[in-house]
């Protein structure tokens, strides 16, 4: 890759969107674990847990944890789309111009 205004080779890669995208879907995806952790948990205690309180807690944490997870690879993913289509990501270290990459 090289710059569009001076040709330098010097080039940074922000990744200002993957990395917003990224952390914000890991709160969301903790916050809808919570959701569903609380839902299942308000379930398991009206019909009553197999695995008694130890289980509850345990699935509460891994669902907390997975859905981080998940939530944080697909907003990692949707930011660096964003900063593919969108956003200048690209910016020249000789003469600091900022442009997208071309693909």
């Amino acid at each position: 890759m090289q710059c569009p205004l001076c040709g330098s080779h010097r080039i940074s890669v922000n990744n200002y969107g993957r990395r917003v995208g990224s952390a914000l879907g890991g709160v969301a995806g903790v916050a809808g674990g919570m959701t569903a952790r609380s839902a299942g948990l308000r379930i398991g205690a009206s019909l009553g847990s197999a695995a008694g309180p130890m289980g509850a807690l345990l699935g509460g944490v891994s669902g907390l944890v997975i859905g981080g997870v998940v939530g944080s690879l697909v907003g990692e993913e949707l930011g660096s789309r964003v900063d593919n289509s969108i956003l200048n990501n690209c910016e020249c270290l000789h003469c600091g111009h900022s442009f997208q990459a071309r693909t």
